[in-house]
């Protein structure tokens, strides 16, 4: 019940996050959206159409979730104005891989929440999630690979994506206070 409360928190912490940076007419990409709680916030507080994808098939899911293997986006390029993707990151298995695919179906916009790790104690509670994701839903330790917001700023770099905006965020959980970003991206002209 407790972990259902902070869940449903962080869900909404995260959606009024993004909503300042989705337009009602924008079609949006969710990728990683696990049973599709922050989608729907997004898709009833913008009017935004949205689409949600997830490596997992999770049962109750309060949108359609498609899945796919985490890397390969089933989409023709430039098919959202939007893609966001919420403490997803440090679960891939390739997040470079992963990210040129978003840019790719991405028209316009990307939107990243991320764990951060700038401190020591950043360092610790990464580490416990990364044992507790092993547990729960057994994912590779080895896999899940978590970036300071330098280390981060230097990979939308790399991929030629232009930093628009970011912000500290606030969204709280007192079972996990790690640092945590919300980066806006824009892919650079050709």
């Amino acid at each position: 019940m407790l972990l259902k409360k902070i869940q449903t928190s962080v869900a909404k912490q995260s959606a009024n996050h993004l909503i300042k940076y989705i337009l009602p007419n924008d079609n949006v990409l969710d990728i990683g959206s696990g049973k599709g709680f922050v989608a729907k916030l997004i898709s009833e507080q913008t009017g935004a159409a949205i689409k949600c994808m997830d490596v997992l098939n999770l049962k109750d899911s309060v949108l359609p979730v498609e899945k796919f293997d985490g890397i390969h986006i089933p989409y023709p390029d430039n098919s959202f104005s939007v893609v966001v993707v919420v403490f997803v990151l440090h679960h891939a298995e390739n997040q470079i891989e992963l990210l040129k695919n978003i840019k790719k179906v991405s028209s316009d916009r990307i939107i990243i929440i991320e764990d951060i790790q700038e401190n020591i104690f950043d360092r610790m509670f990464a580490f416990l999630h990364k044992m507790s994701s092993y547990f729960i839903y057994q994912s590779k330790i080895s896999s899940m690979k978590f970036r300071s917001d330098k280390d981060w700023k230097e990979v939308f770099g790399l991929l030629d994506l232009t930093l628009v905006n970011e912000e500290t965020t606030l969204i709280t959980n007192p079972l996990y206070p790690i640092g945590r970003k919300l980066y806006v991206l824009q892919k650079n002209s050709l």
